[in-house]
């Protein structure tokens, strides 16, 4: 089986991408980002907002895990 044969080889992009800053585009106010906003610019919101989010928890794992060393 070859990729093309398979389901979307680009799948985990949704999951692992673009899946919790989803969550944080639910939670903006209605006036920031309209219906009628592009979907290429939802999705690299929540591209950025994912970066943030990932940074932040590696930081909280990095603190806990020198903290406990420590």
């Amino acid at each position: 089986m070859t990729i093309a044969e398979g389901p979307n080889p680009f799948g985990f992009l949704y999951y692992a991408a673009l899946y919790p800053g989803i969550y944080v585009l639910d939670v903006l106010p209605n006036w920031l980002l309209p219906l009628h906003t592009n979907g290429w610019l939802l999705i690299l919101i929540g591209a950025l907002v994912n970066l943030g989010v990932y940074f932040f928890v590696g930081y909280l794992i990095d603190f806990t895990i020198s903290r406990f060393r420590a």
